[in-house]
């Protein structure tokens, strides 16, 4: 095993995992300061402007670190400003556009309870995009560390120091969701500004002058959109089923499915950061030849199996010791012990299957790795009626639950079928070979 994995995995890991416990230490002060219907409706609006983003951010969160790893391969490095500004100006114009579309469901539903936390949508669904976009453009530049610290460190970071400021000088009540969510803009605002300064002062720094090529601005936007859903199944799922649960429940049950969310949301992060330092390295290796393949299937294996060991008390612990959610969030929060049983067994069902949608998107199979990704977001959505029905807001969790099984079961098999690199923790499995008739990588 190449020991620059295990220090880039290393790295990664914090990063991640301070994007898991800061997400959680969030979550914790916002219920606690501001209440379960404050932070319910908090939760929504970031929520849907999240689900959004998923799209407007055009799959060139994935895209860009394809593009810009090939473009310095090629010998093609003034391509790199054109490439990443490509990114951020289609992403800015289909956010806006995203953004906009969101907020008209005001003038078609006034009387809707949860209305008001659309009011900010188009500045939210920018930001979302945009900072993702910035942090695949720093991870490209071969920062993996502060590329995913973009996101996971200093987004939340900034958030919470905003929400200090203000809370210094206005109570929770007065501040409101609409105080919050105007922090959460501003904050986003500042990073995405600071962030774009610092990348394109490397890009020149590092391959010279800046130019931009209008040739490659369109062909960039075509061959981003396969990469659309990629590495966005885990928040689609999450952020679907909290906008579903606000379009059946109330407020309170969107903080207690936002609570239980977030808080399974722990068990991936190292899954997610395999998924940072890998990448690169899979669309390396997998172009090198067999011999090259061969030796890509012990490190995915190994790495997988690693990553089993070292996530396993945590998943025990969230599935089992669950109803301590309640102690930690306070007593109103009590019921999310049920939600969290539930999203966490989805969640350690995706650690095991490991990196199957990387494998197909690193290696050209992106458009299979899109097509899987619709049909999940099909599934989730036609799962999420009646299963609500049956089993109330546990229904909404079970649905995001149930799809998460399908979807990586299939990913797995699609990744064995196309490039026959075996992604589980079980590594080369033969029933998997006679299923999908194919025995190795070729």
């Amino acid at each position: 095993m190449d020991k620059s994995i295990l220090r880039s995995s290393g790295g990664t890991t914090i990063a991640k995992a301070a994007q898991a416990g800061l997400g959680l230490l969030t979550a914790l002060v916002l219920a606690r300061v501001f209440g379960a219907e404050i932070f319910g409706i908090f939760a929504y609006a970031t929520a849907t402007a999240m689900l959004v983003s998923i799209f407007t951010r055009l799959g060139f969160h994935v895209q860009i670190i394809y593009a810009m790893n090939r473009a310095i391969t090629q010998k093609r490095e003034g391509d790199i400003a054109t490439i990443v500004a490509t990114g951020l100006i289609a992403s800015l114009a289909a956010s806006i556009a995203g953004g906009s579309l969101l907020y008209s469901v005001l003038f078609f539903v006034p009387e809707w309870q949860m209305a008001p936390a659309l009011k900010f949508s188009a500045a939210l669904v920018v930001v979302s995009a945009l900072v993702q976009i910035i942090g695949g453009a720093i991870t490209a530049m071969g920062k993996v560390v502060l590329g995913v610290s973009v996101e996971s460190v200093f987004k939340p970071v900034l958030f919470l120091i905003g929400v200090g400021i203000v809370l210094l000088g206005a109570s929770p009540e007065e501040i409101g969701y609409d105080g919050l969510l105007q922090v959460f803009i501003v904050s986003q605002t500042l990073l995405v500004a600071g962030s774009t300064a610092v990348l394109f002062y490397w890009i020149r720094k590092s391959y010279g002058p800046l130019r931009w090529r209008r040739c490659i601005f369109w062909p960039g936007v075509r061959e981003a959109q396969p990469f659309m859903l990629a590495n966005a199944m885990l928040r689609l799922y999450q952020e679907a089923g909290l906008v579903a649960v606000g379009i059946f429940f109330l407020p309170v049950d969107v903080a207690l499915f936002r609570i239980a969310a977030q808080t399974s949301a722990l068990i991936p992060f190292g899954l997610q950061a395999l998924q940072a330092v890998f990448r690169p390295r899979i669309a390396r290796r997998y172009a090198d030849g067999p011999a090259e393949r061969r030796e890509l299937q012990r490190e995915l294996t190994h790495m997988t199996r690693l990553l089993a060991v070292l996530e396993s008390p945590l998943i025990l612990a969230l599935i089992f010791l669950s109803p301590l959610v309640g102690w930690i969030f306070g007593e109103e929060f009590a019921a999310a012990a049920t939600l969290l049983t539930i999203l966490s067994v989805g969640q350690a069902y995706s650690i095991l299957c490991g990196l199957n949608g990387d494998v197909l998107n690193m290696t050209g199979r992106a458009n299979i790795a899109a097509r899987w990704a619709i049909i999940a977001l099909v599934l989730v959505v036609a799962f999420m009626w009646p299963f609500i029905q049956i089993f109330g807001l546990a229904g909404a969790a079970l649905a995001v639950c149930v799809t998460r099984l399908i979807w990586n079961t299939a990913l797995v098999l699609a990744a064995v079928r196309h490039t026959g690199l075996h992604t589980t923790v079980a590594g080369r499995l033969a029933v998997l070979e006679r299923v999908t008739g194919r025995a190795e990588p070729e």
